[in-house]
């Protein structure tokens, strides 16, 4: 039986400010990868995007954080993408068959292939 009407509702009591600050001082916090600047052409971003992509092998969201840590100066952030290297999307041929290799002998519990049998 569902019971309907305000005899039902929880209370809710009024926060405290203090209580609030602990949630929003988490370690966990998202970052903030790009957010377009409006003072600032489309066809500087779009030519340093492609260039990035195709010379350094960055992906569009790493390219795009690289603009916004610079402050959308494409110059800059040119200059700075030889310094890093760009975390691939996707695993290469090698990485595959170690992966699958470690997974064959190790199997999902994580410990050698004794744990079927135990």
């Amino acid at each position: 039986m569902i019971h309907i009407g305000t005899n039902y509702q929880a209370v809710i009591p009024e926060s405290k400010a203090e209580s609030l600050t602990c949630y929003s001082n988490k370690k966990l916090k998202g970052m903030l990868v790009w957010s377009p600047n409006h003072c600032v052409s489309d066809a500087k971003p779009d030519k340093y995007i492609a260039m990035a992509m195709e010379k350094h092998s960055y992906n569009i969201e790493q390219v795009l954080g690289m603009l916004l840590w610079h402050k959308h100066h494409v110059e800059k952030s040119l200059a700075d993408l030889a310094n890093f290297t760009p975390f691939p999307d996707e695993w290469t041929v090698e990485d595959k068959v170690l992966f699958e290799q470690a997974f064959g002998f190790h199997d999902k519990c994580g410990s050698s292939r004794s744990c079927l049998t135990s």
